[in-house]
């Protein structure tokens, strides 16, 4: 039966997404690791990108209903891309005009839009003190360089119902993009039911951007809070971190990565998630893939199948799940390879984290990874192994606490050669 659960968990996981600094331990051969053959070597060989099948959550076309659009006349609309003025040598700040209402009463999309288009690129947009920005489109910027939004803790807060693709931020292509101090607020009704044809409205919607996510609460969107993507030029992916902030109540996930790299998510609290927690699954399309994402010192509350997962659609390496606490609800992680064996993720780690709730045997499942360390933490399970090895090699599931449990891991099918 557990057996069946975690097959169907797993395929579960794929089907309704197909989306959303760790370091490498060294191969050794010494006891409680696997070395295929007995030969602890290291392979020469990169995983190799799986053909372009389009999944059923690829989301490099954004709706053009909600793409975001300034009015620049009382007729005339353009999208909003970096201006034609000279970028300042340091950041210079700008308060929001006065004549944008500021207290949810009225749509102000296309306003706050004219105001970013008309600002030139390295400043700072300061909102109202606690103010209130009603969004029903999408808040969306390309091509700009080192922009802050300061929230001063405002909240951006859409009534209407929610549409897939109509993220309530989405940047494109820019680097130095900073979000602070501010409230996002969906209209999603049923925070932590996941929702297949709601699954791209995003809090934030990150394309081939570089940004920093800080002090932000994020709450009743039908997607993920933030999510790491393609560029919209097919190649670049998307960076930079997420920290100190809150998300509940989503229909997807709290933190999807599909392209991204060097990514660090860290003190983040999350409750209420209608999918998985952390997530990274490339789609199975060219330029998707991931490396060095590190998830750390996280606190996280219920969610529906994963606390956090590895999918390797495409290239992935260096991931880490380090240090973070569930509570009321079951550790369970899952690193799954449903659609290819050369696929292999290299270099995962999972270490020092924690539940204070049991969780059905194993906690954990690993499929075809390369490099795979499990140390060090401390999960409570109804009997049996804490994790479930197949098709790995370098693997040390060692030193864990498993309160309830019989044994570490079991293994199968271990590679001749790797």
């Amino acid at each position: 039966m557990v057996k069946n659960l975690t097959i169907a968990a797993s395929a579960l996981l794929v089907l309704c997404l197909g989306l959303a600094s760790a370091f490498f331990l060294p191969p050794s051969a010494s006891a409680g690791k696997i070395c295929p053959g007995n030969s602890c070597h290291t392979s020469t060989t990169s995983p190799q990108s799986t053909s372009s099948t389009t999944t059923a959550a690829t989301t490099t076309t954004a709706a053009t209903t909600t793409t975001a659009t300034t009015t620049t006349t009382a007729t005339t609309t353009t999208t909003a891309t970096s201006p034609t003025s000279t970028t300042p040598s340091s950041s210079s700040s700008h308060s929001v005009p006065s004549t944008i209402p500021a207290d949810c009463s009225v749509d102000v999309t296309q306003q706050l839009l004219s105001w970013i288009a008309s600002v030139p690129n390295n400043a700072v947009f300061s909102f109202g003190q606690n103010a209130c920005y009603r969004i029903e489109g999408t808040l969306e910027f390309s091509g700009r360089t080192g922009l802050t939004f300061e929230g001063n803790g405002s909240t951006f807060r859409s009534f209407n119902a929610p549409a897939d693709q109509r993220a309530i931020w989405r940047v494109v292509g820019s680097t130095g993009i900073t979000f602070h101090n501010m409230t996002i607020d969906g209209s999603y009704a049923s925070g932590g039911t996941f929702n297949a044809s709601l699954q791209h409205a995003h809090a934030i919607d990150l394309r081939g951007t570089n940004a920093t996510v800080a002090n932000v609460n994020m709450s009743d969107v039908a997607g993920d809070c933030v999510y790491f993507g393609l560029g919209y030029d097919g190649a670049t992916r998307s960076s930079g971190s997420v920290h100190d902030s809150n998300c509940v109540r989503t229909g997807r996930n709290a933190v999807s990565v599909t392209a991204g790299d060097n990514i660090v998510v860290q003190h983040v609290t999350t409750g209420s998630i209608g999918f998985t927690a952390f997530d990274v699954e490339p789609n199975m399309l060219p330029g998707f893939g991931s490396k060095g994402v590190t998830f750390d010192s996280n606190t996280i509350g219920s969610y529906y199948l994963y606390a956090y997962a590895i999918v390797s659609n495409a290239p992935i390496s260096n991931q880490t799940f380090s240090n973070n606490t569930v509570t009321g609800r079951g550790l369970r992680i899952g690193v799954v390879n449903p659609s290819s064996t050369t696929l292999r993720p290299q270099g995962v780690t999972i270490t020092g984290n924690s539940s204070n709730t049991s969780q059905w045997s194993p906690a954990m499942e690993f499929h075809n990874v390369d490099t795979l360390a499990v140390t060090g933490n401390t999960v409570p399970i109804g009997g049996g192994a804490l994790a479930t090895v197949d098709g790995s090699c370098y693997v040390d599931v060692s030193g864990n606490t498993i309160p309830g449990g019989t044994q570490q891991d079991t293994v199968s099918n271990t590679p001749t050669t790797c």
